[in-house]
């Protein structure tokens, strides 16, 4: 394990044996797209369309796990042996990695436990991401109870933001684009982008 920044980096990725090399078709030195992952169907969707995004760039994929600081504990609840939050996490990015390598072997993949805040730890990732990619939830229900981390990164970040829905499929073909146009970041560059 490597660490760096407060981050722990958990392994480089493998790669199939009959793969040409990885520079000839995927840029590393480019920056990478970035997935934030949750263990749960908004990180697996968020996971999906980040390894498409990745391989239609050339370039690699980054998971982001950012475990929980603390498990709320009510005091009438029976006491049973607490998991560590950072060994869950670090399963969570494991099964991640191993989830991207599978979807697209010879992609570079590497992937990050970070610490602190969720908004805060994925912003610091924007730095030097070519874009993040965040699962989102419905809305009706979760904005009600709880802080939405894909408005927050959205509202923060350095670089674009994706944000995937629950209703996204993974289908190829021609499908609708949406494409929010704001003056002061040049039109035709969120147009080249978006067709």
């Amino acid at each position: 394990m490597v660490t760096c920044s407060g981050r722990r980096t958990l392994r480089t990725p493998r790669r199939s044996a009959n793969a040409f090399p990885m520079t000839s078709y995927f840029n590393v030195t480019a920056p990478l797209v970035v997935a934030c992952i949750d263990g749960g169907d908004d990180g697996d969707r968020a996971l999906r369309y980040a390894t498409g995004e990745a391989t239609r760039r050339g370039t690699g994929l980054r998971l982001v796990h950012v475990p929980m600081e603390f498990l709320p504990y009510a005091p009438v609840t029976p006491l049973y042996k607490m998991p560590n939050l950072h060994e869950v996490g670090a399963s969570i990015l494991k099964d991640a990695l191993d989830r991207a390598l599978e979807l697209a072997p010879d992609l570079y993949v590497d992937g990050a436990l970070a610490t602190g805040g969720r908004v805060s730890a994925i912003v610091e990732e924007s730095a030097t991401a070519a874009c993040v990619v965040v699962g989102t939830r419905a809305w009706r229900f979760y904005r009600t109870f709880g802080g939405s981390t894909s408005a927050g990164v959205a509202a923060r970040a350095a670089c674009p933001i994706i944000a995937v829905p629950p209703s996204w499929a993974d289908v190829t073909g021609p499908g609708k684009v949406v494409v929010g146009v704001d003056s002061d970041g040049g039109p035709s560059v969120v147009l080249e982008r978006g067709f």
